[in-house]
Order: structure tokens, then sequence, then C-alpha cells
């Protein structure tokens, strides 16, 4: 199972974030800014949330494998321009993939465990 995940990450790369990636640059997106300005006095940016509320703590994580998708594309629409959107299918598809191996993973007591004692 570890192999098909590892194949469908590989998939995942190649086939959607590298061409959304070429795309995002061909039109002069940025989604991490990854130069520095030559100009710029500081990068220090005074923030006006100073503190974190109990709601901040309280946000985050999705419910189950299967609220993956509309749990990124909910997130990402509101956060940019929703061009990251088109991932969430199959980022949703590697969460479940990688939830069975870990439930296949988490089944099994290793036969190791007994030569320790």
């Amino acid at each position: 199972m570890t192999e098909k995940f590892e194949k469908d990450i590989d998939r995942l790369f190649s086939e959607e974030v590298l061409p959304l990636a070429a795309r995002l640059k061909s039109e002069n997106v940025k989604l991490l800014e990854t130069a520095l300005e030559t100009n710029a006095t500081s990068y220090f940016v005074k923030r006006a949330k100073v503190r974190m509320a109990k709601a901040d703590f309280e946000i985050g994580g999705c419910a189950s494998p299967d609220t993956v998708e509309g749990e990124l594309t909910r997130l990402w629409n509101h956060a940019n321009d929703g061009s990251l959107t088109t991932l969430a299918p199959g980022v949703a598809r590697l969460a479940r993939v990688l939830h069975e191996v870990l439930q296949e993973e988490s089944a099994d007591i290793s036969h190791f465990i007994y030569v320790m004692y």
C-alpha cells in the first residue's frame, strides 16, 4: 500500500502541482516570496493583531479523510484567488489512501515487540 501511496504522491506532484505552478508563474502569481527586494529597508511587518484568541486554537484540521476536499476547497477559496482549489481532489485522495495505510499499520502489532521483552 505504501508503494501505491508513493506513486500517488508522485502523480499528484508531476501531473497537478507542477502544471499549476507553471501556469501561475506564467501569470506572475506569487504564492511565496522567494526573492529579496534590493531596495527594502526592512522585512519586518508590524501586525495589527498580536495575540491569539481562543478561536485561533479551535480552527484547523479536518474531521475525517472524507471531509478534506471540501475543507481545503473552502480554505483555499477564502485565502486566495482559488487557483489552489484544483489540487483539493488529489490531496483528498492522498489523505484517504494515507488514512488506510495508517489503519493497516496500526492494526497489527509488530513481531519485534515480543523480542524487546
